[in-house]
């Protein structure tokens, strides 16, 4: 959290010691961890994982430089898996269209 916030009770919030720890190496972290979180949860309209679970949570991490180098090259992964998710999308749009071109009487019977 940046600047002072409330947030509901189903909510946990760290502040990250820059010097200890980069924010989005904790992000991809957290969501490698996220099977695990899943399993834990309880409750039956909103799942939680109660406090004392994250206090006695311990986990290695590397230097922070490493720990940099390592949320920049996912992030970047990323950024490539939706770019090539948006070119398959427009792939698949274009294939929708030459095929509604080269077989039109087969949709008039499709509908």
């Amino acid at each position: 959290m940046a600047v002072p916030m409330a947030v509901s009770q189903h909510f946990i919030v760290w502040n990250c010691d820059n010097q200890k720890l980069c924010n989005w190496f904790l992000y991809y972290l957290l969501q490698l961890m996220k099977p695990v979180f899943e399993r834990i949860a309880t409750g039956s309209t909103i799942k939680t994982i109660g406090l004392p679970f994250f206090k006695e949570l311990s986990i290695a991490v590397p230097s922070v430089s490493e720990q940099k180098c390592i949320a920049d090259c996912l992030t970047s992964l990323d950024a490539l898996i939706t770019a090539a998710t948006q070119e398959l999308e427009t792939f698949k749009t274009h294939k929708k269209g030459l095929m509604q071109q080269l077989f039109p009487s087969a949709e008039a019977v499709a509908a």
